[in-house]
């Protein structure tokens, strides 16, 4: 965890971190089920969990390639199991994304 904390720090004060957390573990947790219309919730525990987003970390980086090597480098943790990445979009790009269709017509 040492190693985890270091690391988050680090990056942290290379200003890529745009939010970072951990979540509840999924004995605590609700699930929420949107189907037709109509949504339905079910409360915790749930069944045995093979594969579980135990945090997450919203960073800033300027390509996929920048992205890749981030991750790479948290490669060291021995906890670490697997990332998955998403693009995320500001409101300011979407906004300009519109924009820009809406100039081309």
């Amino acid at each position: 965890m040492a190693a985890i904390g270091a690391y988050s720090q680090r990056m942290i004060a290379s200003g890529k971190v745009v939010l970072t957390g951990g979540l509840v573990r999924p004995t605590r947790g609700i699930q929420i089920r949107c189907e037709s219309g109509k949504g339905s919730v079910t409360d915790g525990p749930f069944a045995e969990t093979k594969e579980l987003i135990d945090g997450f970390a919203l960073v800033e980086v300027k390509s996929k390639e920048e992205a890749i090597a981030l991750s790479l480098s948290s490669c060291s943790w021995p906890v670490m199991g697997s990332a998955r990445f998403s693009r995320c979009s500001t409101p300011a790009a979407l906004r300009r994304r519109s924009d820009e269709a809406q100039e081309q017509g």
